[in-house]
């Protein structure tokens, strides 16, 4: 089931703006397909200066990050366009 144009964005946009004061850090991936969530994991990785292994695939990189947000504290993470959770899934 597809909800495209419906506006999600937008209030996920408002509530980041009433909120982001309850949050250390807010990370915001875009999963149009499987190619740019890996790529916003990969960003996260580097923004977080996570040390990844030489030759670490995009997918160990990722649940890198997820281990790495899972000792974090007070943080919010969006994924949008994600219409098919299948997506975030079969990584």
């Amino acid at each position: 089931m597809r909800y495209g144009g419906i506006g999600k964005t937008q209030m996920v946009l408002e509530y980041v703006y009433i909120n982001k004061s309850t949050y250390r850090a807010i990370y915001w991936v875009t999963a149009v397909n499987q190619a740019s969530l890996l790529t916003g994991y990969q960003k996260i990785c580097k923004a977080a200066q996570l040390k990844v292994l030489a030759g670490g695939s995009a997918v160990e990189i990722a649940e890198l990050v997820v281990r790495w947000l899972e000792q974090q504290e007070s943080w919010l993470f969006i994924i949008d366009n994600l219409d098919d959770i299948s997506r975030f899934a079969s990584f």
